[in-house]
């Protein structure tokens, strides 16, 4: 029942706000609890894109277009009109500013009763951070004839069915970008995603996006970076002021450029990767996306979420069953659990064993390597460095161990989940 509820609660919403209809009329109308519309404030060009472009199920395009004619006959529609969309901790703030004769769309979250959200009209004189103390939120000013613009596309639709998005719009938004392919797929159809996790890894997975595992995760946390405004502002680029252009020769190749625009601006840009490559290296050594961007560019030219060892140490480990080469973090607040600290060599030994076997010669998708080999000698030339050779045994006289190795004691940390104490010293 939310869906139809939402259009209800849009329609009467507002017929509130032009004061047409009571509050109480307005209150009763929805036949169940409402979904947030008011984040679509600003922004309701985005599900204009997701309502004309060819990848949305027909189901999910026909409720976007009801969205869309329901609110192009609303007041917040109109161009020129400012609102105030925010939320507050409860609704005492918002029944302060009706009783000051205010006319106000509100509604508790989905899911509880607190906080609730709210659109009222903004006037010239309104404070900044809300129209009454207890409240959080920003001014929108239509800019456009919403109204026109969204009974327009929905009549593009239905006059020349949605638009397709060709394979060159990815590739150009990867061009300018520096996601993947299959991230840019993802994003000009419209940003593409489920609520459950599983089935939004078998959505993003099948064709025609064929997200690698790797690619999937990737794409998760750039929505992450994004957040929910972010996401809106992407897709709300593609629409022209004439929605009618995007069925026009060119018009989805500018409206990719667009949104690329808006995702430079929110989450950077990175140089282009081998596509081939980073799905070899993932499917023969389960590597990511990172390693291909670092053989072309050096370990420079992509970052992880590895933080840099201060040292290294040796440690207990768990139950005082010998010891393990831990790296030391560094000096600081400490880091979230699961951060990998120190750089794991072995995986760049083995990108690099990869780039000179696997790849041509002079191929520019490993034309970082030299360099990210100059970074693993330098790392590997620190003298502190410790590492641990598991499994392995130095057949040779204790003499000539020491010399490979040095006579130094050093000092054993406990393991972590042990009460500090002395510490042993081992040879």
């Amino acid at each position: 029942m939310a869906l139809p509820a939402t259009l209800t609660a849009l329609a009467a919403d507002g017929a509130c706000l032009a004061g047409t209809i009571a509050e109480e009329v307005r209150r009763l109308s929805p036949p169940a609890p409402p979904h947030d519309w008011s984040q679509l404030l600003g922004a309701i060009d985005a599900a204009a894109w997701r309502a004309a472009v060819a990848p949305t199920p027909d189901r999910e395009r026909a409720a976007l277009l009801a969205l869309l004619d329901t609110w192009a006959g609303q007041p917040f529609a109109r161009a020129g009109s400012r609102w105030w969309v925010g939320g507050a901790p409860d609704a005492q703030p918002v029944e302060e500013l009706r009783a000051r004769g205010t006319a106000v769309a509100s509604a508790a979250v989905r899911g509880g009763g607190s906080p609730c959200w709210f659109v009222a009209p903004a006037a010239g004189d309104d404070p900044d951070g809300g129209p009454v103390p207890g409240t959080q939120a920003r001014q929108v000013r239509v800019e456009r004839d919403d109204a026109a613009r969204l009974r327009a596309l929905v009549a593009a639709v239905d006059a020349h069915g949605p638009v397709e998005v060709p394979e060159s719009a990815a590739a150009r938004f990867a061009e300018l970008t520096g996601v993947r392919r299959a991230v840019a797929r993802l994003v000009v159809a419209g940003l593409v995603g489920r609520s459950g996790r599983d089935e939004d890894r078998a959505l993003v997975r099948k064709a025609p996006y064929r997200a690698s595992p790797m690619t999937a995760e990737s794409y998760d946390g750039l929505r992450a970076q994004l957040g929910e405004a972010g996401r809106r502002a992407v897709l709300a680029a593609a629409l022209p002021d004439d929605p009618a252009g995007l069925w026009q020769p060119g018009g989805v190749e500018a409206a990719v450029e667009r949104m690329a625009a808006v995702w430079r601006e929110l989450v950077g840009a990175q140089p282009v990767v081998h596509d081939e490559a980073a799905d070899a290296l993932e499917a023969d050594l389960g590597l990511g996306e990172v390693w291909a961007r670092r053989l072309a560019g050096g370990y420079g030219a992509a970052a992880d979420a590895t933080v840099e060892a201060a040292g290294w140490e040796l440690a207990a480990t768990p139950y005082g069953i010998g010891v393990e080469v831990r790296a030391v973090e560094p000096a600081g607040p400490g880091l979230p659990y699961g951060t990998p600290v120190g750089l794991s060599l072995g995986r760049i030994a083995c990108a690099l064993v990869w780039a000179w076997t696997d790849r041509p010669v002079g191929d520019p998708a490993v034309a970082g390597a030299m360099a990210l080999y100059e970074r693993l000698r330098a790392e590997s030339s620190r003298p502190e460095l410790l590492l641990a050779l598991p499994g392995g045994r130095v057949k040779d006289t204790s003499a000539r161990i020491a010399e490979r190795f040095g006579p130094e004691r050093l000092p054993v940390a406990m393991d972590r989940r042990k009460e500090a104490g002395d510490v042993p010293v081992t040879a």
